[in-house]
């Protein structure tokens, strides 16, 4: 693939894509396997309060058409913005996320390796989880930190601390365990853990 250029439209706006990359097939019709390599630009995108101004993505997978191997996706966002309540952001000017895991089509589940945030004057934040969905399915998502600076946490949540709080000189480092659990035998019943 050379050149593609696609307009699609997200959350009611045109989000302008190029890409370009490989795309190898092989087997049958009826159990066809492919390798893929694409490398995508996108414009900005801005859904359900979170925004980015642009991005660069990379995808390296394989699979069936009932699974997929995700070795490597690599993204690298420029103006991301949270705008988690009115008039309350949370925004960095870049952001970085690697990732790479496995999705069972068939099972309508997946496997998250490993997930790398990378976030201006922050430590990195490590997820990893496997999830389900459908009636019954269980899924786990836990995140890792360590070494989390905690002027730079305060000055990211500024927006959200109480007034009270503004002349506090607080300083640090804090490690950040958390797990959340969805367990399979109660599927609506969260449970955190850290």
């Amino acid at each position: 693939l050379d050149g593609i250029v696609l307009s699609p439209a997200v959350a009611g706006r045109p989000v302008r894509i190029r890409a370009g990359g490989r795309i190898d097939a092989a087997g049958s019709t009826e159990d066809p396997r492919f390798e893929a390599d694409i490398r995508a630009s996108l414009g900005a995108v801005a859904v359900a309060g979170l925004s980015v101004s642009s991005s660069d993505i990379r995808l390296v997978a394989s699979g069936t058409r009932s699974s997929a191997d995700i070795s490597l996706l690599d993204a690298r966002l420029a103006g991301l913005a949270f705008e988690a309540a009115e008039e309350k952001t949370i925004a960095f000017d870049k952001a970085a996320l690697i990732a790479k895991g496995t999705i069972d089509l068939a099972r309508e589940s997946g496997i998250l390796t490993s997930l790398e945030a990378r976030l201006p004057d922050l430590a990195p934040l490590r997820f990893s989880g496997r999830f389900g969905s459908g009636r019954g399915a269980s899924s786990e998502l836990r995140l890792d930190a360590q070494g989390l600076d905690v002027p730079a946490l305060r000055a990211k949540a500024a927006p959200f601390l109480p007034a009270g709080f503004g002349d506090w000189d607080i300083g640090g480092a804090l490690d950040l365990s958390l797990s959340v659990r969805r367990p399979t035998a109660s599927p609506g019943d969260w449970h955190f853990s850290g």
